[in-house]
C-alpha cells in the first residue's frame, strides 16, 4: 500500500469513527424514558397507569411504568432508582422521605388528596369536650399507625401538650366483618362508637359530613374537635431527580383536559376532577410524626 492510499484509508476510518462518536453523543443527549411506579392494589391500576403514560407520551414526556405488589416494595424501588416517580399513599411518601435522607420531591396530587382533616366525635354525657379530655378514656381508631387513623391525630394531641400514652386505643385494625372483609373503615368506627366500644372516635371530617343517616339515628353523637389540614397521596420523586423534568411532569399533570377520553377515564378511576401541584411542605407534620415514631 503506497502512502497516498494509506492516507485515504485513514481518512475513511476517521470519518467512520467521527460519525459513530457524534451519533453516540446525539443518542446520549436524547432524554431517557421516565419510569413511573405504583402499587397494583386493584385491576383498575393498570388502566390508570396505561392511560397516564399514553397521555404523557402524547405530550412528548417519554414514560413507561412498573407496578409492585405492596407499598414497601414501591418505597424500596424508588430508593434504589428502579423507578423515577412513584404514586404513593401518604405513609409511603413519608417513609421514603424520612428513610432516604429527608430528600424528596412531591410533584402532583389529586384534588381529593388536599385539605383533609380528621374530626373527634363522642357521645353527649361522656364529659369529652376536647382532646384534653381523652386522657384515661377509650379512643376508637380504624387503623392505628396509619396517617389519619392515629399517627397524625395523636401527633396533634401531643403538640397540644396531651400525654397521649394515657389515651387507650380501641383499634379496629385486623377486624373482619361477617363476609371476611376488613372492618376498619368509617362505618365500622361509627358502629363501634354507637355500640359503646369506646368513649370517642376519630374519622375523616368529610366522612362525618356524609354520615347524615347515622347522625339522625344517633343524635347524641357529636363532633367536638377538628384537626389541622393535611394531604394524602402524591407523586413522589427523589430529591436528585431532574428538577426541570419534575416541573414538566407537574405542569402536564395539572393541565389535563377531561375532554380527552384517555384523561377522563383516568380521572374517573381515581375519583378526581383534576390534579393539583404538590409540595413536600404539605407533609411536614407527617414527616415529624414519623420521625418521632422512629425514635421510640
Amino acid at each position: 500500500m503506497n502512502f497516498r492510499s494509506l492516507v485515504a484509508l485513514c481518512c475513511v476510518f476517521s470519518c467512520v469513527l467521527s460519525s459513530g462518536i457524534f451519533e453516540g453523543q446525539e443518542q446520549a443527549s436524547k432524554p431517557e424514558s421516565v419510569r413511573l411506579g405504583g402499587v397494583a392494589y386493584a385491576p383498575s391500576v393498570v388502566t390508570v397507569f396505561r392511560n397516564l403514560t399514553t397521555y404523557l407520551n402524547g405530550k412528548g414526556f417519554s414514560s413507561d411504568f412498573v407496578l409492585y405488589g405492596d407499598h414497601k416494595a414501591l418505597v424500596a424501588a424508588l430508593g434504589n432508582g428502579d423507578v423515577d416517580i412513584a404514586w404513593m399513599d401518604p405513609m409511603s411518601h413519608g417513609r421514603y422521605h424520612v428513610g432516604y435522607g429527608a430528600n424528596s420531591q412531591a410533584l402532583a396530587m389529586r384534588d381529593v388528596d388536599r385539605d383533609l382533616r380528621v374530626t373527634l366525635i363522642t357521645r353527649d354525657g361522656t364529659g369529652i369536650a376536647s382532646p384534653e379530655d381523652l386522657v384515661g378514656r377509650k379512643l376508637i381508631v380504624g387503623r392505628s399507625g396509619s396517617q389519619d387513623g392515629s399517627l397524625l391525630p395523636l401527633y396533634y394531641f401531643k403538640q397540644s401538650g396531651i400525654d397521649v400514652s394515657r389515651i387507650k386505643l380501641t383499634d379496629l385494625k385486623g377486624e373482619k366483618d361477617s363476609d371476611g372483609k376488613r372492618a376498619d373503615g368509617t362505618p365500622y368506627i361509627l358502629k363501634a362508637l354507637a355500640d359503646g366500644r369506646g368513649d370517642a372516635a376519630i374519622i375523616l371530617e368529610n366522612d362525618w359530613k356524609k354520615a347524615a343517616t347515622f347522625q339522625k339515628a344517633n343524635p347524641d353523637i357529636v363532633a367536638v374537635w377538628t384537626s389541622p389540614e393535611f394531604c394524602h397521596c402524591t407523586f413522589t420523586a427523589p430529591g436528585s431527580f431532574d428538577k426541570q423534568l419534575g416541573k414538566r411532569f407537574t405542569q402536564l399533570m395539572t393541565s389535563m383536559d377531561a375532554s380527552d377520553p384517555v384523561v377522563a377515564e383516568l380521572l374517573k378511576l381515581e375519583n378526581a376532577q383534576r390534579f393539583l401541584p404538590s409540595n413536600s411542605a404539605d407533609f411536614n407534620a407527617l414527616y415529624r410524626a414519623l420521625g418521632e415514631a422512629q425514635k421510640k
